[in-house]
């Protein structure tokens, strides 16, 4: 096959005011792990994906790629017109993401919008008051689903606790808690 070319950034902190062009369709990815303090903060356009391994990674602008980051920190404030895959401390998504949300870390606060499927696990809180276009599923320390919150589909969720859902919710499927399920592992 072809050779696929890539943009790799190194030089940090990285801030896109502007439009990062991705003509051929081609990743724009970003490695950064010389300093888990440094930031990513994505205020113009890429046309691309970002694919981030760094301390923060904050997109106020439009992705029109993927979003793909293992991070301290994720916050989305803009657009990601594809998917947002994370490995993070916190994330949260005031914005919209246009696909699928895939999350694990310590916690997800969902303000925003996911018009497809939001998946992953947390191991402390994950609050949701935004809206969902499809079924959520997720493994959670514990859930707070908030007033002016949506699902389209679904609300299954795994946890210790029942989750907290305000009156005012709609789900367009079922609320379902399911059993977790213990580990397989026995260490002697």
């Amino acid at each position: 096959g072809e050779p696929i070319e890539v943009v790799v950034f190194e030089a940090l902190p990285l801030r896109v005011v502007g439009v990062i062009h991705d003509p051929f369709h081609v990743p724009v990815v970003l490695v950064l792990v010389d300093e888990f303090e440094d930031v990513v903060v994505v205020g113009g356009v890429v046309t691309g994906d970002v694919i981030a391994v760094t301390g923060s990674v904050i997109i106020e602008g439009t992705v029109e790629g993927s979003v793909r980051a293992t991070a301290g920190s994720v916050s989305v404030s803009g657009t990601v017109q594809r998917d947002l895959v994370v490995v993070a401390g916190s994330t949260e998504v005031t914005g919209r993401v246009e696909r699928d949300l895939l999350a694990w870390g310590w916690s997800l606060n969902l303000a925003g919008a996911v018009d497809g499927f939001v998946w992953g696990q947390t191991i402390g809180v994950t609050r949701i008051s935004g809206d969902i276009g499809r079924d959520f599923e997720m493994t959670v320390g514990s859930l707070e689903v908030l007033d002016g919150a949506s699902v389209q589909g679904d609300l299954g969720y795994k946890a210790k606790d029942p989750a907290l859902v305000a009156d005012s919710v709609e789900i367009g499927g079922q609320l379902i808690q399911r059993e977790q399920t213990r580990q397989n592992i026995r260490i002697r």
